[in-house]
C-alpha cells in the first residue's frame, strides 16, 4: 500500500523490519576511570564452595583491568559498587565519571550516583551489544575458567575459584587492544611479576604451623592449589583431609599432579561451566583422592589441624567425586554389607542388652560390631524384679507422631479413651470460631506407663495444646508454676535411705484438666477427630497440657488441697509438702503431675492416697522406680540412682551405640578456644547434646567438669567442641549405668 505523498509502503516495515546493525566502536576513554562497565552473571544452579551463585564484573574502559566479586545474591550488588567507588577515590586518587550497565534493578541507585556526580549510562532493553565491553569480558573469563577446571578436573562447586584465578591471569596477559601491554601495567604503570604463578588445581603440600604439631606429627598436609587471595602474600589452598580453604606461604608445588584427575576425568561432553551436579542428602566422609596417586602419599596420615580457615566444610555437591575407603585401604577380609534383620520370632524380645554369667555376651566376631554395647553393660548383678523393670523400660517404644500411632490398635484405643475423658470432664465446647479470635493448634503425645514390677500399666495418649502460639494478654496472663528442684529430689532420696522411709509414686490422671480457665481460649479439633472441610473449633473451659497457664492452674488447685489435709508448704522448695503427726510423718514432692510420697508409716500412706483419690483420679504406681529419667533401685544397703536408659537414649540418638570406648571424658592437654576451629553449620544439635549431658550429670559427677567446659561454647560452637562432646559420649558408653 503506497502513500501518494511520499511513495512509502506501510506494509513492508510490518512484514520485514529487523534490528539495525551496530557500528564498530573504536573509541576508548582517555583517562583511567572515566568510564567503567558493570554486569552481573548468574544465578548459577550449583553454589560455589563459598556459597556464591553470582559474580559481579567491573571493567575499566581505559585500562581494561577487571575486578570481580563473588556474590550470594543480587542484593549485594549495590554495596559492592559503592565500596568500589570509595576504593578508587582512596587508592587511585581519581573520580569515576560514568558507569555503564544494563537495566538490572540491582544497578538502579540514582540518589547515590547523583551524590557522587556519576553519570549512569544504560543500555537499551534487550540490547546487550551496547554493553559489549563487559559482555565480551564475561565470555573471555568463562573460557579461561573452563580451561582451568578441565585441566585440573576439579568438581563443579570450585567454579568460583576458577573464575577468580581466570581474572587474575587475564589482568596480567598483554593484549593488542592496549598495544601489547597488560591491563595491570596500564593501571599501575609497572610490569607485573610472573614468578608467583603456579598451575591451578595441582597437588601441593603446606607446612603445618608450629603451634599445632607435636614431635611425631606430619610436618605438611596435602592440598589443592586454588588461586591467589587478594591483599595477602600467600596461596589459597584446599585441605584434602580437613575439607577447608586456608591461606599459606609455605607451600611446595607438584604442578604435574592433579589429585582429582585419576578419579573422575572430565569427558568431552562437559564443555560448558554451567553444568549442575545432583545434590545428595547425605555424603560419605571425604577420602583424600591423593592417596590413589602414589604409594608415597598413602603414608601421610590426615592432619587434625588447619590455619587461616576461610570456608565451611565441602558440601554435598562434591559427593560424586569422593573416593570410597575401600579404594584406598585394602582390607584383609570382606564383610557382608547386607542389612541384618532380627528374626520374626524375636520381635517381642529385647536382645543383646542383658548379660549374665550363664549367658556370655556376644563377641565382636559373632555380632559383626567391633565395639558391642553388651561388652560394657550387664544386668547380672541386679535382682530379678529390678532386671525385669530395667529391660521393660528399654524395650517398649513410643510413637513420635500421629501417623505412627495409627498403626497400633493399643494407641488408637488410648486416643479414644483420652477424648472420652476430656468430654466427660467438660473440657471444651465445639463452636464456630468468632471473628478476630486467636486459635491455637494441638497434637498427640504418647507415653508408656509401667508398674513398679516392670509390667505394662497402660498406654497413655495425651492431647497437648501448642501453647507457643498463645499471645500474652489475649489468652493467658501469668504462667509461673514451681516444679521440684533436683537438689530436693536427691536430698529426699538420701534422707529416705538413712531413715528407711517408704517411697511411693503416684500419677494423676489428666492433672491439668482439674484447673479452670479464666481466659477465652480456642483450639483446633484433635488430629483424627476432625471431619474433612469442617471449620469447628474447641472453646476450652478447662486447662489442657501445653497451655502456658495450665501448670499454674493445676498446681494452685493441688497445693490448696494438700493444705486442707494439714500439710505445710516448704519455703525452701514450694513443691515440697510435709505433715507430721504423732504416729506418722509424710513428705510429698510434686513435679507437675508426678508425685513422690515418702513416709515412715505405710498405713498412713494408704489412707492419704485414698483421701487424695476422692479429689483427683490417681494411678498408684507402687514403689518408686522411675522418676524424671532417674532409675531408682533399693536394697538393704541403701538406694541406687542411675540414668541408664537416658544415657542409652543419648547414645542411640547420636548414633554412637557401636562407637569405640574412651578412657577419659576429656583430654586434659587440650585447650579450647572460641576462635579456633571450624564453625558448626547447625549449632542447634550441639546445644541440644550439651543440654542433655548437663541433665546426665545428676547421676554422673565424673563428667561434670567436661560438660561444664563444653557449655561455655554454646553461642558459637566449633568442630573441636563437637569432637570433645563426642569423646564424652564414648566415655559414657564405658559404663552407661
Amino acid at each position: 500500500m503506497l502513500h501518494e505523498s511520499n511513495k512509502t509502503c506501510s506494509i513492508c516495515p510490518l512484514a520485514k523490519q529487523h534490528r539495525l546493525s551496530f557500528p564498530h566502536s573504536i573509541t576508548n576513554s582517555a583517562q583511567l576511570f572515566d568510564l567503567i562497565h558493570c554486569d552481573l552473571w548468574g544465578p548459577f544452579s550449583t553454589k560455589s564452595i563459598s556459597g556464591s551463585s553470582y559474580f559481579l564484573t567491573i571493567v575499566d574502559d581505559h585500562s581494561r583491568f577487571t575486578w570481580i566479586h563473588l556474590l550470594d545474591n543480587k542484593s549485594q550488588t549495590s554495596t559492592h559498587i559503592q565500596s568500589f567507588l570509595t576504593m578508587v577515590e582512596t587508592q587511585f586518587n581519581a573520580k569515576i565519571k560514568s558507569l555503564r550497565s544494563d537495566n538490572g534493578v540491582e544497578f538502579h541507585m540514582s540518589q547515590f550516583y547523583a551524590s557522587k556526580g556519576v553519570i549512569h549510562q544504560l543500555s537499551c532493553v534487550e540490547t546487550p551489544q551496547q554493553n559489549s565491553t563487559v559482555e565480551r569480558k564475561h565470555q573471555y573469563i568463562l573460557n579461561v575458567a573452563r580451561s582451568l577446571r578441565f585441566q585440573s578436573h576439579l568438581p563443579l562447586p570450585f567454579w568460583g575459584d576458577c573464575v577468580l584465578t581466570a581474572v587474575h591471569l587475564i589482568n596480567r596477559i598483554p593484549t593488542p587492544v592496549l598495544h601489547n601491554k597488560s591491563p595491570y601495567e596500564t593501571l599501575f604503570h609497572s610490569r607485573p611479576s610472573y614468578s608467583h604463578l603456579k598451575v591451578f588445581g595441582c597437588l601441593c603440600y603446606a607446612t603445618t604451623l608450629l603451634r599445632h604439631i607435636y614431635k611425631f606429627d606430619p610436618r605438611a598436609k596435602p592440598c589443592i592449589f586454588l588461586g591467589y587471595p587478594s591483599h595477602i602474600k600467600g596461596y589459597k589452598l584446599y585441605d584434602l583431609h580437613q575439607h577447608t580453604v586456608f591461606v599459606s606461604r609455605n607451600v611446595i608445588f607438584h604442578e604435574a599432579i592433579f589429585p582429582f584427575a585419576l578419579k573422575h576425568p572430565i569427558s568431552s561432553t562437559d564443555s560448558v561451566l554451567p553444568l549442575p551436579l545432583p545434590l545428595h542428602e547425605s555424603v560419605a566422609p571425604f577420602i583424600d583422592p591423593v592417596t590413589s596417586t602414589s604409594s608415597l602419599f598413602q603414608s601421610v596420615p590426615p592432619s587434625p589441624f588447619n590455619s587461616g580457615l576461610l570456608s565451611p566444610p565441602l558440601h554435598s555437591d562434591l559427593a560424586p567425586f569422593l573416593a570410597s575407603p575401600s579404594e584406598i585401604i585394602p582390607k584383609p577380609c570382606r564383610r557382608s554389607s547386607r542389612i541384618k534383620h532380627k528374626p520374626g520370632y524375636l520381635h517381642d524380645y529385647h536382645c543383646h542388652i542383658a548379660t549374665s554369667s550363664s549367658a556370655p555376651a556376644p563377641s565382636s566376631s559373632t555380632s559383626g560390631i567391633p565395639y558391642t554395647l553388651s561388652s560394657v553393660l550387664s544386668y547380672s548383678h541386679l535382682s530379678p524384679a529390678q532386671k525385669c523393670f530395667s529391660l521393660s523400660v528399654s524395650a517398649l517404644t513410643e510413637p513420635t507422631s500421629y501417623t505412627q500411632a495409627l498403626q497400633c490398635n493399643e494407641w488408637c484405643e488410648a486416643m479414644d479413651t483420652e477424648i472420652k475423658a476430656l468430654e466427660l470432664n467438660n473440657t471444651w465446647t465445639v463452636v464456630d470460631l468468632p471473628a478476630s479470635k486467636h486459635i491455637i493448634r494441638c497434637k498427640w503425645v504418647y507415653k508408656v506407663k509401667l508398674k513398679s514390677d516392670g509390667t505394662l500399666e497402660r498406654y497413655k495418649a495425651r492431647l497437648v495444646a501448642k501453647g507457643y502460639n498463645q499471645c500474652k494478654g489475649l489468652d493467658y496472663y501469668d504462667t509461673f508454676s514451681p516444679v521440684a528442684k533436683l537438689t530436693t529430689v536427691r536430698t529426699l532420696l538420701a534422707v529416705a535411705a538413712i531413715k528407711h522411709w517408704h517411697l511411693h509414686q503416684l500419677d494423676v490422671n489428666n492433672a491439668f484438666l482439674h484447673g479452670d480457665l479464666a481466659e477465652e481460649v480456642y483450639m483446633t479439633l484433635p488430629p483424627g477427630f476432625a471431619k474433612t472441610g469442617e471449620s469447628k473449633v474447641c472453646r476450652l473451659h478447662k486447662s489442657l497440657y501445653g497451655l502456658k497457664q495450665s501448670s499454674r492452674q493445676w498446681f494452685a488447685k493441688f497445693s490448696s488441697t494438700l493444705l486442707e489435709f494439714g500439710f505445710v508448704q516448704s519455703k525452701a522448695d514450694y513443691t515440697l509438702f510435709t505433715r507430721s503427726l504423732p504416729d506418722s510423718f509424710i513428705d510429698i514432692l510434686v513435679y507437675v503431675d508426678d508425685i513422690v510420697v515418702a513416709s515412715d508409716n505405710s498405713a498412713a500412706v494408704s489412707i492419704f492416697i485414698h483421701m487424695l483419690n476422692d479429689r483427683f483420679q490417681l494411678k498408684d504406681l507402687g514403689q518408686l522406680k522411675y522418676f524424671l529419667g532417674l532409675e531408682i533401685a533399693r536394697s538393704e544397703l541403701g538406694i541406687s540412682v542411675c540414668q541408664r536408659k537416658y544415657a542409652l537414649d543419648i547414645l542411640e540418638t547420636t548414633g554412637l551405640l557401636a562407637s569405640k570406648l574412651a578412657k577419659v571424658p576429656m583430654d586434659p592437654n587440650v585447650k579450647f578456644s572460641k576462635d579456633s576451629g571450624q564453625l558448626l553449620a547447625d549449632p542447634t544439635s550441639y546445644r541440644r547434646l550439651v543440654g542433655r549431658l548437663l541433665y546426665l550429670t545428676l547421676s554422673r559427677p565424673d563428667i561434670s567438669f567436661a560438660v561444664q567446659v563444653l557449655s561455655q561454647f554454646m553461642d558459637k560452637p566449633r568442630a573441636p567442641h563437637l569432637d570433645a562432646a563426642t569423646q564424652v559420649l564414648r566415655y559414657i558408653k564405658t559404663s552407661p549405668a
